[in-house]
């Protein structure tokens, strides 16, 4: 008999527990509707992201930029996301480029380009890390997009990290981004 008292005052503590809980929580939605309202309303909290963006871009950017650096699984299969909900949007991107890539003015051959890494023994121009078949890129040091070349002197070996962390970036302008992160 014991046992069984036992049981039942544990069920019944157990179900006064969550009647508090639930009123608790209930009490809590009622005085925090207006927030709470963001997640039945997706579309409201959209536009409310859009308008902080709007008003407050660097602030916005920067904890974007803080979020992605703490959240690099998240942020890749949020980027694989967007781009298989967006197809169209994607393929522009790409085309852009690729246009950019077709009609910069310039080009380099093979033996220029082996001269470029020799020239840099190999090695990433900004990190320095031994480049092999794998890790290395082609680098525009002034990017297409601001205007630069396919002209071997505009070009330097890059691995892939710091090629895709460049993105658009100047040499300087990432180099003083490299070292605030320092």
């Amino acid at each position: 008999m014991k046992d069984e008292d036992r049981f039942l005052r544990f069920l019944s503590v157990l179900i006064i527990h969550r009647m508090l809980k639930r009123a608790r929580q209930r009490e809590y939605y009622d005085s925090h509707k207006e927030q709470c309202k963001g997640y039945v309303d997706p579309e409201k909290a959209r536009e409310a992201t859009r308008q902080y963006w709007k008003r407050h871009p660097e602030k916005a950017y920067a904890n974007a930029k803080r979020w992605h650096q703490n959240n690099p699984d998240k942020a890749k299969e949020s980027v694989k996301r967007w781009q298989k909900s967006n197809p169209d949007k994607v393929k522009i991107i790409h085309k852009r480029k690729a246009f950019r890539k077709r009609n910069a003015e310039g080009n380099f051959t093979l033996e220029e380009w082996n001269a470029k890494l020799e020239e840099y023994n190999y090695k990433c121009a900004y990190c320095g890390c031994e480049l092999n078949s794998d890790t290395i890129t082609v680098d525009h040091r002034i990017p297409l997009s601001r205007g630069g070349t396919n002209y071997i002197g505009n070009l330097v070996p890059a691995c892939k990290s710091c090629n895709s962390k460049k993105h658009t970036k100047t040499p300087e302008e990432y180099l003083m981004q490299l070292e605030g992160s320092v």
